[in-house]
């Protein structure tokens, strides 16, 4: 069986955060438009808090995006589908999840050509990226700090290059909601918008806040 996983990591990544820490609303948001547009899965969630879903217990303390690490810690039986808890779904998930996903993740939103990790798809053992990061965590965090080499997603695609980002594979279903779709209407293939930086679902404006408010699990 698929499974469609999360990760909420309780507190602040650090002091200079501007924004509020996730929360258990965030996955019961995500949950319910992955539910809307998604056949038959399983839906869990990485956590140190209680969740509205199946969890797996963080084991870590990791901070911020670097417990996202821990999602290789377990062999799935089947496809793995990873959202960050900030994306809105706003299509038909099928043909994205239906795809046979080695190892898959986003092209950066922005205008560098390197991978990113808001959207994830596998399937098979790659415990090797947890295995690696678990050996000397701190040594791997400061590696992978700064405007160059940018946490979590830079370390994942240095120790397993993707085979595939999802823009190649699939144009036009996965969209930056502030460089593409700010104030636009949507597009007719559209699947996923994916957040980075500032505004959140939140801040967001038109169909996209629309589609955020409705599911539910309000902040």
């Amino acid at each position: 069986m698929l499974t469609v996983v999360c990760v909420l990591k309780s507190g602040r990544f650090s002091q200079s955060a501007g924004k509020e820490p996730y929360t258990p609303a965030d996955v019961e948001r995500l949950m319910n438009m992955v539910a809307k547009n998604l056949g038959d899965h399983r839906f869990v969630c990485f956590s140190d808090v209680d969740v509205p879903c199946e969890r797996i217990p963080l084991k870590h303390g990791w901070p911020g995006w670097w417990s996202k690490i821990e999602l290789f810690s377990w062999v799935f039986d089947g496809p793995v589908l990873y959202f960050d808890l900030d994306t809105v779904i706003c299509g038909d998930l099928t043909e994205l999840a239906e795809y046979p996903h080695k190892f898959t993740m986003l092209k950066d939103l922005g205008k560098r050509d390197t991978p990113a990790s808001g959207m994830m798809a596998w399937n098979g053992d790659y415990s090797h990226i947890y295995l690696t990061f678990k050996s000397d965590p701190s040594f791997y965090m400061t590696m992978y700090s700064g405007s160059l080499n940018l946490g979590d997603q830079a370390f994942i695609a240095k120790n397993q290059k993707p085979d595939c980002l999802w823009q190649q594979i699939f144009p036009n279903r996965i969209f930056s909601y502030k460089f593409h779709l700010l104030g636009k209407p949507k597009p007719d293939e559209a699947k996923v918008v994916c957040f980075h930086g500032e505004p959140k679902g939140s801040g967001s404006s038109g169909w996209v806040r629309d589609i955020w408010s409705n599911a539910n699990g309000s902040r």
